[in-house]
């Protein structure tokens, strides 16, 4: 009797322990303490607990599926050549079972690069590889990729010196937050971190190192804007203003062109701009900056620029005055009160100053000055040192002019681009995102946010809907 049943079920049994054992290794082998490496001089990384959950959470939010239609032909191309050069085809499934679930992108100066935790699988097939091949020393080479062990990572990467520079001082990464997130690192100057999470709204927190100090007060200019601007950010004084600058800068540097770079600098040094008078800020409770949109019939793009300086005595002399001493200046009115209008370059840029209510206001062009002199609103309180909105539709529209005269602008160096009509299911899609609100606290020289990148934007509401007097 009990030979019988061994006979007959010992067999499928033993198959079963065998299955059960493997699928265990397979686990733990794809299990680690650290998420993986990356090279000491990576400028940044892309880090996910479990690459595989982020994609499939991703993919039941309304921006994945969009996106997913909106990008068919492109992720399509992808699935072929991706199947073409490796003889896998990319799914979430096969991505786990060859891959596991940890992933580390970085950029650094040898290139850029990848590290994952692979299993049971894959391990056994690069086992038969060096068998077959015979013994190497790393990085060894597959299908035109680089690519080597460390603690039992995989590091692959299109560069050899990726490769020998994570094998020869990699840095270990540490895991980050959540499984359904993705997790972004700046390093050096202007370091800062972002975590977005696959969910709707894709809601966003973060730091980032900035000399901003906390006050009590609340902020009302972030969401006070009655025609929504491209991008608007709204701190509590000129200096966090400054400060926001001295962050950009280095990302500016690297996109402008020399040329431009000459062009700016002719001008300013033409306008001959007098500094401002000493205290000219006082006065100044908060603070907004907005990129309203760009003048693309030039030699390279010209911003047009709103600043709201809500204050304490907005009947006072306006804090940008002083800039008339140098250059021709005309009185102006808008929404019933008295300006000025500065020309610098022609009808392109002409600044002008004005005031309504308890606000200053300067503008780069007089259309956008009248515009928002007369729609100015109050703004809801918002307990936050600083808050940053971008809103996609303008910015979907500014993309659109950017790639239609980037050759002429010389753009990231770009000689040309490919018929921009293959971009519009990316302008598209970025315009129906509806808009990114990040509000933000300064703590100890750091600045700490959280918000939504894809928020819908907010109808105006009783309190925003009445105009400020």
């Amino acid at each position: 009797m009990k030979t019988g049943w061994a006979r007959r079920w010992g067999p499928l049994l033993a198959a079963g322990l065998a299955l059960g054992a493997l699928v265990l290794t397979d686990a733990v082998l794809k299990t680690a303490q650290t998420a993986g490496f990356r090279p000491s001089g990576a400028q940044w990384t892309i880090t996910a607990h479990d690459a595989g959950a982020f994609v499939a959470a991703l993919a039941q939010t309304r921006e994945g599926q969009d996106a997913t239609k909106a990008f068919s032909e492109f992720i399509g191309e992808f699935q072929r050549k991706t199947r073409i050069q490796l003889g896998i085809r990319p799914t979430i499934l096969r991505w786990r079972v060859w891959m596991g679930s940890r992933l580390v992108v970085a950029s650094a100066p040898e290139g850029l690069g990848a590290c994952v935790r692979p299993g049971l699988l894959l391990r056994a097939v690069e086992g038969c590889r060096r068998l077959w091949e015979g013994p190497k020393n790393p990085p060894f080479s597959y299908a035109g990729w680089y690519y080597a062990w460390r603690q039992g990572f995989l590091i692959v990467s299109l560069s050899k010196d990726y490769v020998a520079a994570v094998l020869q001082d990699g840095v270990a990464v540490r895991h980050e937050g959540r499984r359904d997130a993705l997790h972004f690192r700046h390093f050096g100057p202007g370091e800062f971190q972002i975590s977005v999470q696959a969910a709707p709204g894709l809601p966003v927190s973060g730091s980032i190192r900035a000399r901003i100090e906390h006050k009590e007060p609340p902020l009302t200019l972030p969401d006070s804007w009655s025609k929504r601007p491209i991008l608007a950010l709204s701190v509590r004084k000129p200096a966090d203003l400054a400060e926001a600058a001295r962050l950009l800068a280095p990302w500016f540097d690297k996109a402008c062109p020399d040329e431009w770079k000459r062009l700016i600098a002719t001008a300013w040094d033409r306008w001959d701009v007098p500094p401002l008078s000493e205290g000219w800020e006082n006065g100044i409770t908060e603070i907004s900056l907005a990129l309203t949109g760009i003048i693309t019939d030039s030699a390279f793009p010209v911003p047009t620029l709103v600043c709201v300086m809500r204050g304490t005595n907005a009947a006072s002399a306006h804090p940008l005055a002083a800039i008339a001493d140098n250059s021709p200046a005309y009185p102006a009115e808008w929404g019933g009160e008295p300006g000025l209008r500065i020309p610098w370059i022609g009808s392109d840029v002409t600044l002008c100053l004005g005031r309504a209510g308890s606000d200053w206001l300067a503008a780069t062009r007089e259309p956008v000055m009248a515009q928002w002199a007369a729609e100015r609103r109050e703004g809801d309180p918002i307990e936050a040192d600083a808050a940053l909105r971008l809103y996609w539709e303008p910015a979907g529209f500014t993309m659109r002019q950017i790639a239609q005269h980037a050759p002429q602008w010389k753009l990231l160096n770009f000689p040309a681009l490919p018929d921009t009509r293959r971009l519009d299911p990316l302008f598209d899609f970025v315009s129906g995102l509806g808009h990114v609100a990040l509000n933000a606290q300064a703590r100890n020289g750091i600045l700490a946010f959280d918000g939504f990148l894809t928020q819908p934007v907010p109808a105006p509401n009783d309190a925003n809907s009445k105009k400020q007097k």
